[in-house]
């Protein structure tokens, strides 16, 4: 008999466009962040290798994420 059913909920029935455009900035301002659009080819390129693109990114150039 089935108890529970777990739903994820993220990009699919909820749209998080602006909690990811908020991260981004987070990381953007930054000192020694890079410029936008090397940020978002390395977090594509993570998101390819099955990683998590926001946090794995902000560690690869030594940022800071959002708690």
């Amino acid at each position: 008999m089935i108890k529970y059913i777990f739903f994820d909920l993220g990009s699919t029935l909820i749209d998080e466009s602006e909690c990811i455009e908020y991260r981004i900035q987070n990381l953007l301002k930054q000192p020694n962040a890079p410029d936008r659009e090397s940020l978002e080819r390395k977090m594509i390129e993570l998101a390819s290798q099955n990683k998590l693109p926001y946090k794995d990114a902000a560690k690869e150039y030594g940022l800071e994420t959002i708690r």
